[in-house]
């Protein structure tokens, strides 16, 4: 494969009208490589596996060497990166971070509200596991077999005076 010298640079000047059709910007050559335009540039400057121009303060690429380039690195079945986020005006941000500080303090507050539910939940629960112990303990007690003999009859209590004077 031909390499072109690292930061091999042609004028755009030098372009004929044919030539204008094969060259892409830096952002087509990122959306077919599946890469950052950082990355492209990398590739093409430091590398010299894409030959590329400046034109002005843009840089193009050669389309067949981005192609060449993508069918090389499996561009293919690579994910397409992000988009990359949008600039927010300063004037909006102020409006921005109000509304995401009331929405932040109500989700909070909900997340309160269901915590408190949650604890009293569960507090319900093991007091009815607790009763349920309890009452299957009362059920052993009633269904096991009657073993044990009976306790003797406490003796009939007799008045004092009888207990004194020895009468029965």
């Amino acid at each position: 494969m031909h390499r072109k010298p690292p930061g091999h640079v042609r004028d755009v000047r030098d372009m004929t009208d044919t030539e204008a059709g094969e060259w892409i910007g830096g952002a087509d050559a990122a959306r077919i490589l599946k890469l950052s335009p950082r990355m492209v540039q990398r590739y093409a400057v430091e590398h010299g596996r894409i030959e590329s121009i400046k034109a002005g303060h843009k840089r193009l690429y050669r389309r067949a060497d981005v192609i060449r380039l993508a069918a090389e690195l499996g561009s293919e079945n690579r994910a397409q990166l992000p988009a990359p986020a949008e600039l927010v005006p300063i004037g909006e941000l102020g409006g921005i971070i109000e509304r995401q500080a009331t929405q932040l303090a109500q989700l909070s507050h909900e997340l309160g509200r269901t915590q408190g539910r949650l604890e009293a939940m569960q507090q319900a629960l093991e007091a009815a596991e607790r009763r349920a112990v309890y009452a299957e303990e009362q059920v052993k007690l009633l269904m096991a077999p009657k073993d044990e003999p009976e306790p003797p009859a406490e003796p009939e209590r007799r008045p004092w005076w009888k207990w004194l004077w020895g009468e029965r």
